[in-house]
């Protein structure tokens, strides 16, 4: 979570929009257990219990928008070029929305 901060706090002066991501397993500390190599159940399962609590200060620390908002221009703040919304934007918003 130190890299989402960095990347946030980085894109937010910069005046540009970021994408985040999370798998559903990555909020759930209760999940069951899968076997496999060493390295893989540390990746998935070291610090899962603290990952609430830092999503949760990252939600309070930062301000968020819909992918829509950015392609069409409703974010204040970021980029002049996204800002206005490109040819096209509207129907490609709508066929995904």
């Amino acid at each position: 979570f130190r890299l989402y901060s960095w990347l946030l706090t980085r894109a937010s002066t910069q005046g540009h929009p970021l994408v985040m991501y999370l798998h559903p397993w990555e909020i759930d500390p209760g999940q069951p257990r899968m076997a496999g190599p060493w390295v893989s159940r540390v990746r998935h399962y070291r610090n899962l219990s603290q990952t609430e609590s830092r999503l949760t200060r990252i939600l309070h620390q930062f301000r968020f928008g819909s992918i829509r908002d950015v392609l069409l221009g409703g974010i204040e703040g970021i980029g002049s070029d996204l800002r206005r919304p490109q040819p096209g934007a509207a129907a490609l918003v709508k066929e995904v929305a």
